[in-house]
């Protein structure tokens, strides 16, 4: 663990396939909250996965967590979804 975090940054999230692209994973950081935001990255820069425990909503419907060791220097993209409307009074 100790080279692992050495060499790769870890990044914790419910882990998505991507929706066309098979090299590519998504990452929901808060897969409840209503700001949602995201993370993607190559599966071939993703070196370790660990899981974490399960989230469980209302429902006793669950939702898979997991911390991903991606390598430094690999390009990921952020994103954060938002609402656009007129902020002034």
């Amino acid at each position: 663990m100790k080279l692992l975090k050495e060499t790769h940054i870890s990044f914790t999230g419910s882990p998505r396939k991507h929706p066309y692209d098979p090299d590519r994973v998504i990452l929901i950081t808060d897969p409840y909250s209503k700001i949602t935001s995201y993370y993607e990255f190559k599966t071939a820069d993703i070196s370790y996965v660990e899981e974490m425990v399960n989230l469980v909503d209302m429902e006793g419907e669950t939702v898979p967590m997991a911390r991903i060791w991606v390598k430094k220097k690999s390009i990921g993209a952020r994103a954060s979804l938002f609402i656009v409307d007129d902020t002034t009074a």
